[in-house]
């Protein structure tokens, strides 16, 4: 037999463990890592698509978004500024500003709370839909409708009227 062989079982199997296990640690923290960047990167996406360029505030806004709600709860609000027509940062980060202050942080969080929304307002009497928009967009839709026929009529009266009496003094 030419052949020595000397087993070294313990040193080899520490050796490998130790190594392993540290590799192991070092990779899941580098996954951690891109992550967030992963992440950032899908909100980007969608954001260019749908919005517009993106200006360092925007991306730092971005970068924070991505770390507080879920990607399928920003590309809903995004389909909501859609929706309305109000495609900007401004609007989107309304929506979900409203949706933080109410402690929704998911796309499951946000269907939960509207059934829970849904049910207040059936048992309350009320059944108008949930709107996401300001205040300033719930106005009385009496003094916002189009006027009818009759009206603007009425109204074309008593200017000439005012314009009549305006002569007369």
């Amino acid at each position: 037999m030419d052949r020595v062989s000397i087993p070294i079982p313990e040193v080899e199997s520490n050796f490998e463990y130790g190594y392993g296990e540290k590799e192991k640690e070092k990779q899941k923290e580098k996954e951690k890592e891109e992550e967030p960047t992963y992440s950032v990167g899908r909100f980007k996406k969608l954001y260019e698509q749908n919005i517009g360029l993106i200006n360092g505030i925007v991306a730092e806004w971005l970068f924070e978004i991505s770390e507080l709600i879920d990607y399928e709860l920003f590309k809903r609000a995004i389909e909501i500024a859609t929706d309305k027509g109000k495609c900007n940062k401004g609007y989107v980060a309304g929506i979900i500003k409203q949706w933080l202050d109410n402690n929704i942080r998911s796309y499951e969080d946000l269907k939960a709370y509207e059934i829970g929304v849904k049910n207040r307002r059936e048992e309350s009497g009320e059944y108008s839909q949930y709107k996401y928009a300001n205040t300033n967009e719930r106005e009385n839709e009496e003094y916002t409708r189009k006027p009818t026929a009759e009206e603007v009529e009425e109204i074309r009266r008593s200017i000439d009227e005012m314009r009549r009496n305006r002569g007369q003094l």
